[in-house]
């Protein structure tokens, strides 16, 4: 079963994993190392819905309809990452 996992620091991400332990994987290897050692406590689960809410909110500005977004969240690697992140 998948579940989310958000951090703000040291950059913000919206993750889909099957674990915590997962999602910290995923933010070391595809958004930036952990340094401080800090993902661990920063690393929180959400609700899926608060999940879903916070990516739909990221592309209303798109105009895609309701079946196209919930598709585009439910194949996404990663769900958000912070902008200063490239």
């Amino acid at each position: 079963m998948i579940r989310y996992y958000e951090t703000k620091y040291p950059y913000y991400a919206l993750i889909p994993a099957k674990t915590k332990e997962e999602a910290i994987e995923k933010y070391i290897n595809e958004i930036a190392e952990d340094d401080d050692n800090c993902l661990n406590d920063e690393m929180k689960e959400v609700s899926q819905l608060y999940a879903f809410i916070k990516f739909a909110d990221a592309l209303k500005y798109e105009f895609k309809t309701i079946g196209k977004t919930l598709d585009e969240f439910y194949k996404a690697h990663i769900l958000l990452i912070d902008g200063y992140v490239r």
